[in-house]
């Protein structure tokens, strides 16, 4: 299925959508990848092979605003928990955040860990847009069931950014990993 084929209607788009099969032949995936699709899509979540991912980057990437409103909603463990009872195909983490909290999270949850990003170190002071502040092998020791890049489009340095995607999708692909890639507009 082709983006510029998607509409807006959901019930559409569903039907629409490529099989695991159709995924697993196209991209000759093997057994063990196609086990954390499959759990993600079918065995948590929704469970009819639709995707409900609750990703949590506050404090690591949009720093603290969030506790000006409601304390509880910038704190991992609020969140953990949340992904813990709720009915998500997986929770997406920054590395730090995996690594600290790995013990809290359901063994059977997947987990997604987001290697790289636009990280705050003071007002309004990013790191590039393009950092890596964490490998593969890191995030799989955090539990990692998936790994989690962004794909920064548009701007002057998309050439070296799809360079550092394609790296580490290489990286993620020799140690069996799957790869959440995140497109986002430079």
């Amino acid at each position: 299925v082709l983006i510029k084929d998607l509409i807006a209607d959901a019930k559409i788009n569903v039907a629409n959508r490529p099989t695991l099969e159709r995924i697993a032949y196209d991209g000759n995936y093997g057994r063990a990848r196609m086990s954390v699709l499959y759990d993600m899509f079918y065995v948590h979540g929704p469970g009819d092979g639709t995707f409900l991912g609750l990703p949590f980057d506050q404090l690591v990437e949009h720093g603290i605003g969030h506790t000006l409103k409601c304390e509880r909603s910038a704190d991992p463990r609020a969140v953990i928990e949340l992904a813990n009872r709720g009915n998500f195909s997986a929770l997406a983490l920054s590395i730090g955040q995996a690594e600290k909290y790995q013990n809290i999270i359901k063994p059977d949850l997947p987990l997604i860990v987001k290697v790289d990003g636009h990280f705050l170190v003071g007002k309004d002071v990013l790191y590039p847009r393009h950092s890596t502040l964490s490998s593969v092998e890191r995030a799989l020791g955090a539990g990692a069931n998936a790994i989690g890049i962004t794909f920064y489009i548009g701007g002057e340095e998309t050439e070296r950014d799809a360079e550092r995607v394609a790296e580490i999708t290489e990286i993620a692909h020799k140690n069996g990993a799957m790869i959440i890639v995140d497109a986002a507009q430079s």
